[in-house]
């Protein structure tokens, strides 16, 4: 589970789930000379997504890890 927030922390935090990393790369047919994964994580929120989260490129393994959208909560409640 991740909590997502504004970078302005305007809005109020949304909440998503982690449904599927994905090579960015590969599913949106981009091509690249020096090939190398961009993994990317498709992720569903509720209520709604918010404006900074996009559908079709999903959000970058690495701005998730550097915690640049919130904060992500394994199963047994320790923040990543």
């Amino acid at each position: 589970m991740i909590i997502w927030k504004d970078r302005h922390g305007l809005d109020p935090p949304v909440y998503g789930f982690l449904v599927r990393r994905f090579d960015n790369y590969v599913e949106n047919k981009i091509a690249s000379r020096n090939y190398s994964p961009s993994w990317a994580w498709e992720i569903r929120f509720t209520p709604s997504t918010p404006y900074n989260y996009s559908l079709q490129h999903g959000c970058g393994e690495i701005n998730l890890l550097n915690g640049n959208h919130g904060k992500i909560y394994r199963p047994d409640g320790t923040v990543l």
